[in-house]
């Protein structure tokens, strides 16, 4: 990975862990480098020629640009993990011409949406424009972008979506290939050249999709390796305390234990079996304050006997009671799980990183008396435990949490 400026990417930019992350569960080796200068410097010092060269493109200047037409005359595939910013561009107008750009149209507009074009991320082709008032309110990817004209050579991935009177208005008449190119592919003589330009590689999981959609289509065929397919955990349930029977009765006509065993649980017995996902059900004793509310009898060992039919794991979230420390909610966890007199052995955690990183210990507590499995953000190692990384949380960042999830289809 090249930086730009004189320095390395550290460990601890966003766009470097990605790229790291991705590399590992790739098999890549990664190494670092400065600047375009540097790496072509080390090639002259006998470092092995990369297949694969990412660059931050926000952090070159002027002196790259001999560095970047050097380098797609070579047989290799570089990824601008972003671009230079557009006064840069106007000022090193050959830049312009390596990037694959034909015109830059403005220095930047508010597009309405982005258009995922199909055959590039796992998840296929998928529009993200706000279409009402609620939607516009979760809106959360970046709009605001440079006009870049790919070249007609172009092969574009993704593109912003304006008024067909503005595209109009530019060029006489509307194409989708006159619309603001975010993701593109230009090829130069030997080297394939994929331009993102956005913010888009700060966000792991979405930045992990890029990349391998990348590499797919720079190569005649493509690994792809699935990790924990068809997995899915559950958080906070089932509950054993019922603190919102008013509230459910007045939505649903039914008490919490039966939106759960009534409502809740037929679907997932449906995810199982139509689906084949294998399900980790996390339950708490109660969403609130554990000494208040009433307390549903044996609702546990109820829901166990289904889950044994489902072959769904049994775990626990320890995500709720913010006001206590992890090691306290583990310890009431495990009082529950005595006075109903349940010695199942819990496997799966959810677990909030914060609490790991605070240095909250609690893989010792006899409630885990076997490895664990948690479902983390982000991933953790050591203790004798998986980590299994949390890419999407209910109605959090709308279209972003759904850009994440069809990246790791």
């Amino acid at each position: 990975m090249v930086g730009g400026n004189g320095k390395s990417p550290g460990p601890r930019s966003s766009v470097c862990r990605t790229v790291a992350e991705w590399a590992g569960y790739a098999k890549y080796t990664l190494q670092r480098f400065a600047s375009l200068r540097d790496y072509l410097a080390g090639i002259g010092e006998g470092t092995n020629a990369a297949s694969l060269i990412l660059v931050e493109g926000s952090q070159m200047n002027g002196a790259d640009t001999a560095a970047l037409s050097k380098l797609e005359q070579e047989d290799c595939v570089i990824v601008l993990t972003s671009l230079p910013d557009v006064s840069f561009l106007h000022e090193n107008p050959e830049m312009i011409k390596l990037l694959g750009i034909e015109k830059i149209e403005e220095d930047s507009i508010e597009a309405n949406g982005l258009h995922l074009h199909e055959g590039f991320l796992l998840g296929g082709e998928r529009f993200y424009e706000a279409t009402d008032e609620e939607t516009a309110k979760r809106q959360d990817l970046t709009l605001s972008m440079p006009w870049f004209l790919a070249g007609e050579d172009a092969e574009i991935y993704m593109n912003g979506a304006i008024d067909t009177e503005k595209v109009r208005d530019a060029y006489g008449e509307y194409k989708e290939e006159y619309l603001p190119a975010v993701i593109w592919r230009y090829d130069t003589g030997k080297s394939r050249v994929f331009a993102v330009a956005g913010d888009y590689m700060q966000d792991r999981c979405i930045g992990m999709g890029i990349l391998y959609g990348a590499l797919a289509k720079a190569s005649s065929c493509a690994v792809y390796p699935v990790i924990n397919a068809q997995n899915a955990v559950l958080s906070s349930f089932p509950t054993a305390t019922y603190e919102n029977n008013a509230k459910m009765r007045e939505i649903y006509g039914m008490s919490m234990m039966q939106v759960e065993t009534q409502l809740m649980l037929p679907q997932l017995q449906t995810l199982s079996t139509v689906n084949g996902s294998h399900l980790t059900a996390c339950f708490t004793p109660a969403l609130g304050d554990l000494n208040q509310g009433r307390r549903e009898d044996r609702i546990l060992d109820t829901m166990m006997k289904q889950f044994r039919e489902m072959s769904c794991e049994l775990g626990v979230s320890l995500t709720e009671n913010p006001d206590m420390t992890v090691r306290e909610r583990a310890a009431s966890i495990q009082q529950f799980l005595g006075a109903e007199d349940i010695s199942y052995r819990i496997g799966a955690s959810l677990v909030d990183a914060e609490d790991l990183w605070r240095g909250d210990s609690f893989l010792d507590d006899p409630l885990f008396n076997r490895a664990l499995t948690l479902a983390i953000k982000p991933v953790s190692d050591g203790n004798a435990a998986t980590g299994r990384t949390v890419i999407s949380l209910p109605l959090v960042g709308y279209y972003t949490e759904k850009s994440r999830l069809i990246t790791v289809r």
